[in-house]
Protein backbone atom coordinates (compact mmCIF):
# COMPACT_ATOMS: atom_id res chain seq x y z
CA UNK A 1 0.00 0.00 0.00
CA UNK A 2 1.47 3.18 -0.89
CA UNK A 3 1.42 6.45 1.05
CA UNK A 4 0.82 9.85 -0.66
CA UNK A 5 3.99 11.94 -0.39
CA UNK A 6 1.57 14.85 1.37
CA UNK A 7 1.13 12.22 3.78
CA UNK A 8 4.03 10.75 4.24
CA UNK A 9 6.02 11.45 8.08
CA UNK A 10 9.86 12.19 8.17
CA UNK A 11 11.39 8.25 8.92
CA UNK A 12 12.48 7.88 12.50
CA UNK A 13 15.52 6.92 11.48
CA UNK A 14 15.85 9.80 9.14
CA UNK A 15 19.33 11.49 10.54
CA UNK A 16 21.16 8.33 9.84
CA UNK A 17 20.08 7.81 6.33
CA UNK A 18 20.91 11.24 5.58
CA UNK A 19 24.48 10.80 7.19
CA UNK A 20 24.63 7.86 4.85
CA UNK A 21 24.18 9.99 2.13
CA UNK A 22 26.52 12.53 3.03
CA UNK A 23 29.17 10.10 3.74
CA UNK A 24 29.26 8.57 0.50
CA UNK A 25 28.99 12.13 -1.55
CA UNK A 26 32.07 13.68 0.96
CA UNK A 27 34.06 9.98 0.46
CA UNK A 28 33.61 10.47 -3.72
CA UNK A 29 34.48 14.04 -3.11
CA UNK A 30 37.84 13.71 -0.83
CA UNK A 31 39.17 10.25 -2.85
CA UNK A 32 38.91 11.77 -6.75
CA UNK A 33 42.35 13.25 -8.05
CA UNK A 34 40.51 16.19 -9.33
CA UNK A 35 39.74 17.58 -6.32
CA UNK A 36 42.00 16.07 -3.77
CA UNK A 37 45.57 15.21 -4.74
CA UNK A 38 47.11 12.09 -3.53
CA UNK A 39 49.79 13.81 -2.21
CA UNK A 40 47.39 15.14 0.55
CA UNK A 41 44.94 12.16 0.88
CA UNK A 42 46.88 11.14 4.37
CA UNK A 43 46.55 14.50 5.82
CA UNK A 44 43.57 15.90 4.51
CA UNK A 45 40.95 12.59 2.60
CA UNK A 46 41.69 10.05 5.53
CA UNK A 47 40.38 12.17 8.46
CA UNK A 48 37.45 13.73 6.97
CA UNK A 49 36.46 10.10 6.32
CA UNK A 50 37.78 8.79 9.19
CA UNK A 51 35.35 12.03 11.06
CA UNK A 52 32.50 11.01 8.87
CA UNK A 53 32.96 6.75 10.29
CA UNK A 54 33.19 8.53 13.78
CA UNK A 55 29.63 10.45 13.29
CA UNK A 56 28.14 7.14 12.54
CA UNK A 57 29.54 4.89 15.14
CA UNK A 58 28.23 7.46 17.13
CA UNK A 59 24.66 8.06 15.85
CA UNK A 60 24.61 3.82 15.90
CA UNK A 61 25.91 3.72 20.03
CA UNK A 62 23.26 6.60 20.80
CA UNK A 63 20.56 4.54 18.97
CA UNK A 64 21.53 0.94 20.36
CA UNK A 65 21.08 2.27 23.93
CA UNK A 66 17.88 0.91 25.42
CA UNK A 67 16.82 3.79 28.15
CA UNK A 68 15.37 2.18 31.55
CA UNK A 69 17.66 4.49 33.71
CA UNK A 70 18.60 8.45 34.58
CA UNK A 71 22.49 6.46 33.24
CA UNK A 72 21.19 5.17 30.27
CA UNK A 73 19.40 8.73 29.36
CA UNK A 74 22.57 10.32 29.95
CA UNK A 75 24.88 7.57 28.09
CA UNK A 76 22.67 7.99 24.66
CA UNK A 77 22.92 11.87 25.46
CA UNK A 78 26.56 11.37 25.32
CA UNK A 79 26.66 9.68 21.88
CA UNK A 80 24.14 12.07 20.56
CA UNK A 81 26.28 15.07 21.43
CA UNK A 82 29.23 13.52 20.15
CA UNK A 83 27.74 13.25 16.89
CA UNK A 84 26.35 16.81 16.68
CA UNK A 85 29.79 17.76 17.50
CA UNK A 86 31.72 15.63 14.83
CA UNK A 87 29.06 17.40 12.18
CA UNK A 88 30.66 20.52 13.37
CA UNK A 89 33.67 19.30 13.19
CA UNK A 90 33.28 17.58 9.73
CA UNK A 91 32.02 20.87 8.62
CA UNK A 92 35.11 22.75 9.66
CA UNK A 93 37.81 20.08 8.15
CA UNK A 94 36.05 20.48 4.76
CA UNK A 95 36.37 24.12 5.17
CA UNK A 96 40.32 23.91 5.76
CA UNK A 97 40.52 21.17 2.84
CA UNK A 98 38.61 24.32 0.51
CA UNK A 99 41.40 27.11 1.79
CA UNK A 100 44.66 24.58 1.77
CA UNK A 101 43.27 23.12 -1.60
CA UNK A 102 41.78 26.30 -2.84
CA UNK A 103 39.49 24.09 -4.00
CA UNK A 104 35.19 25.00 -4.40
CA UNK A 105 33.15 22.85 -6.65
CA UNK A 106 29.43 22.77 -7.22
CA UNK A 107 29.47 19.61 -6.00
CA UNK A 108 29.72 20.80 -2.27
CA UNK A 109 26.96 22.52 -2.05
CA UNK A 110 25.18 19.30 -1.90
CA UNK A 111 27.42 18.55 0.89
CA UNK A 112 26.75 21.45 2.71
CA UNK A 113 23.08 21.23 2.64
CA UNK A 114 23.00 17.52 3.47
CA UNK A 115 25.39 18.98 6.49
CA UNK A 116 23.17 21.41 7.76
CA UNK A 117 20.24 18.78 7.21
CA UNK A 118 21.79 16.64 9.76
CA UNK A 119 22.56 19.28 12.14
CA UNK A 120 18.84 19.84 12.30
CA UNK A 121 17.78 16.34 12.16
CA UNK A 122 20.29 15.45 15.23
CA UNK A 123 19.33 18.44 17.30
CA UNK A 124 15.50 17.70 16.91
CA UNK A 125 16.34 14.04 17.72
CA UNK A 126 18.54 14.58 20.96
CA UNK A 127 15.37 17.40 22.04
CA UNK A 128 13.27 14.91 21.32
CA UNK A 129 14.49 12.51 23.58
CA UNK A 130 15.22 15.02 26.42
CA UNK A 131 11.24 15.71 25.92
CA UNK A 132 10.33 11.69 26.56
CA UNK A 133 13.08 11.39 29.32
CA UNK A 134 12.42 14.39 31.11
CA UNK A 135 10.71 12.82 34.22
CA UNK A 136 13.39 10.09 33.99
CA UNK A 137 16.16 12.78 34.43
CA UNK A 138 14.25 14.27 36.85
CA UNK A 139 14.07 11.73 39.69
CA UNK A 140 16.48 11.74 42.20
CA UNK A 141 18.39 8.65 42.27
CA UNK A 142 19.71 7.56 45.70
Amino acid sequence: MSVLASKRDQSTLEFYHTMIVAFKKIATFVMSDKHVPKKWRFTISNPIIDLCQEILDNIVSANSVYVKTKQDALMRNRYQKAAINGVHKLTHRIQYMIEILNVFDDSLQPIAELLEKELTLLNAWKKSDEERYKSLMNRVDF
